[in-house]
Parts: structure tokens; C-alpha cells; sequence
């Protein structure tokens, strides 16, 4: 059996970032050099707001980690 991990969204949006940047980096025309820096910026935005979220969600799961351990249940 394989199991399957997801990328962080995070991740996902930090990568294309970088991309967004590579091909900026390519282009010849100024304004649509600048647009794809804007889009570059909009994915670290959203990695930053997924960052968060992926954070507040790992503390959620750890809480509920304690709670059970302190009710004496079984830790996933």
C-alpha cells in the first residue's frame, strides 16, 4: 500500500511564485514583465495566508492531542 502525502498549499503557491519569477526574468516587455511580478507577488500572499492556516490547523490537531491523551484515549 502507498501512501499518499499532499503538498502543503503553502508550497504549492511558493512554487509558482518562483516560477512566476523565472519567466518574468525572460521576458522582454516591461509591462508584462510587471504583470507576472504582480501575479508572483499574489502567490507569496496566498502562501503567507496558507501558511497561516496550515499553522492554526496543526495547533487544532495538537489541542486535540492533549485533550484526548488528558481523558486517557489513544494518541492517532
Amino acid at each position: 500500500m502507498t501512501v499518499s502525502i499532499a503538498m502543503p498549499e503553502s508550497r504549492r503557491c511558493r512554487e509558482r511564485a518562483l516560477e512566476c519569477r523565472t519567466v518574468a526574468g525572460r521576458l522582454r516587455v516591461q509591462n508584462t514583465r510587471d504583470q507576472m511580478l504582480r501575479v508572483a507577488a499574489d502567490y507569496e500572499r496566498m502562501a503567507r495566508d496558507a501558511e497561516q492556516q496550515e499553522i492554526a490547523q496543526g495547533l487544532s490537531y495538537l489541542r486535540a492531542l492533549v485533550v484526548r491523551q488528558r481523558r486517557g484515549g489513544q494518541a492517532a
